[in-house]
């Protein structure tokens, strides 16, 4: 591997998994892999608009057959997008094993279960787009994470008329099967997602019919009926901070369980709702809590790729535009992998900042006299990536960059900033 070209070594999950796609074709103007290389790239290096990125893929990386006139066809196209979601998918198949410091390996009640996150995510609508109300709405997607892997996929786009689609709309619309993430049959899968999903009735078709859990918080002003006390083991160190389990039910006539967590550093006080009836309340709480490594890819999106506005105006380019995204994410998350294993070289700075983070926690805790589920303490790596990790990803792209070289320059700047 020392002499290979870095680029190759990060493109090879694609590589692999192209040979065997159902929609390649052979495209004489913009070939599938330089499309998918360009989608990567249009996530990852920083362009003004389409045409910026256009003319800097023609004059300096020399895709002499690309214009501004197929390129943006090749956004519209279907068959191009359904290569892009088939690629998404193999990957994540090829690497469901992935070593990623799973926050849940050492809790066994979970052992049977797929988790993922769940959310919407925004940005803006590109320069032309009006709807035919003559309004412009911001671009809403849908993306799910594998909270074990940190791998992410892309589940829909929101479709306005005339007015805003709503998150919990879109997904009734997916279903039940497809929020199963490609799971097989018989595995029962947690999606973890903010307020926005909450429907009991939509969750009661979801577990019968699908095998999908749902976690969330309890919504403000929300009526609930108590129905009674669930005993739970408070000497336990992961149900620490846990105040209340109840079985509840609401106007709709589904029963539910309603968990209230007092976090022991801030006081601020928490209700979870889910119609997982078994597992231990504290872990329930750790669920949601472990959501948050979503919203650091979304920050991730928005803050190192600068990912904020729609390519394209058409369904077709917007879903082509988030599956790029999901696919940039997911080769850094297996070059991140792949580091650790091969090179035993860690993005240090981040792992630096959780272990301090975390010694103030414990010395607040000590003056307090409190405790706190200790899994909140263990250091995991975190979806979010430096931008100087970011960076170097890129230059491979734009020049000639043998792996060991990659090696030489990235160990420093993964051990501390510059």
């Amino acid at each position: 591997m020392n002499d290979q070209n870095a680029k190759t070594i990060f493109m090879k999950p694609v590589l692999d998994s192209y040979v065997n796609l159902k929609s390649k074709r052979n495209n004489k103007a913009i070939s599938d892999l330089d499309f998918i290389e360009m989608g990567i790239r249009r996530v990852m290096e920083h362009y003004a608009s389409g045409r910026d990125f256009i003319q800097s893929m023609i004059d300096e990386f020399n895709f002499e057959k690309l214009s501004t006139d197929n390129f943006f066809k090749a956004l519209k196209s279907p068959r191009r997008l359904k290569l892009m979601q088939e690629l998404n998918k193999a990957i994540i198949e090829n690497y469901q094993m992935l070593k990623h410091n799973d926050p849940f390996a050492t809790i066994p009640e979970l052992n049977e279960f797929k988790i993922y996150a769940g959310d919407g995510h925004f940005h803006s609508h590109a320069s032309h787009e009006r709807h035919e109300n003559g309004k412009a709405y911001p671009v809403g997607h849908i993306y799910s994470m594998n909270l074990r892997t940190g791998l992410m996929m892309h589940l829909d786009v929101l479709r306005p008329e005339d007015k805003m689609e709503n998150e919990i709309h879109a997904l009734q619309r997916l279903g039940g099967p497809a929020l199963r993430m490609g799971e097989p049959t018989g595995t029962k899968v947690i999606l973890v997602y903010d307020r926005a999903c909450v429907d009991f009735k939509v969750w009661y078709i979801w577990k019968q019919g699908s095998g999908v859990y749902v976690v969330t918080r309890k919504k403000k002003n929300m009526n609930l009926t108590p129905l009674g006390d669930l005993k739970f083991d408070k000497d336990n160190p992961i149900n620490a901070g846990i105040v209340s389990d109840q079985q509840v039910s609401h106007s709709h006539g589904r029963l539910i369980r309603e968990i209230v967590y007092i976090d022991p550093i801030t006081n601020n006080k928490f209700s979870f709702i889910t119609n997982i009836m078994t597992l231990p309340p504290g872990i329930i709480a750790y669920l949601y809590l472990k959501r948050w490594n979503i919203e650091k890819g979304f920050q991730k999106f928005k803050c190192i790729y600068k990912e904020q506005k729609a390519w394209a105006t058409s369904n077709t380019a917007k879903l082509i535009q988030a599956n790029s995204l999901c696919l940039a994410h997911n080769l850094t998350v297996i070059m991140g992998t792949l580091l650790e294993d091969k090179e035993k070289v860690v993005d240090q700075k981040i792992i630096d900042k959780q272990e301090k983070r975390f010694a103030k926690i414990k010395e607040i805790l000590k003056k307090k006299n409190r405790k706190i589920n200790p899994l909140l303490l263990k250091v995991f790596k975190s979806t979010m990536m430096s931008c100087q990790f970011i960076r170097l990803i890129v230059i491979i792209f734009k020049k000639n960059t043998c792996w060991n070289e990659f090696i030489r320059k990235l160990r420093p700047r993964m051990e501390e900033y510059l």
